[in-house]
């Protein structure tokens, strides 16, 4: 959550990577086509795990810059 990491505005920052988890394999194609129409330069890493939480199908991590 950017505003916990003091974060006031989402536009200060771009994603240098992103790692992508998914639950279900099936989920890959509409998931990329998505993340690569938002972040179009970030390099994105997908895979597939165990989630912690079980009402979740996919989960996004990322490293954060502040433009500048």
């Amino acid at each position: 959550n950017l505003a916990k990491s003091g974060v006031e505005n989402p536009q200060q920052v771009e994603y240098s990577t992103l790692r992508v988890y998914l639950k279900h394999r099936e989920d890959l194609q509409p998931v990329v086509e998505w993340m690569d129409k938002h972040y179009p330069q970030t390099d994105t890493l997908y895979l597939w795990a165990d989630i912690c939480r079980e009402e979740l199908l996919i989960e996004i991590e990322g490293i954060a810059v502040e433009r500048v």
